[in-house]
């Protein structure tokens, strides 16, 4: 696949707490948009996007075709960046 040029903008932080849940912030100074279990939520479904499993090479493609039409309403009702 051709490669495509990363621009990391908005930048976000999406931090794991464990049980408290975690924290979602935006901009380099780390303003919070989302805590607790919403943002537990989030992080869940970021995981999902980006660490697609990779038992079978030949299934990865349609695996992430998948995950996108999914995941596709959920990332767009995040919070405004």
């Amino acid at each position: 696949m051709p490669l495509v040029d990363f621009t990391p903008d908005p930048y976000v932080t999406c931090l794991d707490l464990g049980s408290p849940g975690a924290v979602f912030t935006t901009g380099r100074d780390r303003q919070v948009q989302l805590d607790g279990a919403e943002a537990k939520s989030l992080k869940e479904t970021i995981l999902d996007v980006i660490h697609p499993p990779l038992d079978d090479a030949e299934d990865t493609p349609l695996l992430v075709e998948h995950l996108k039409s999914r995941s596709a309403g959920e990332v767009s009702a995040s919070p405004a960046l």
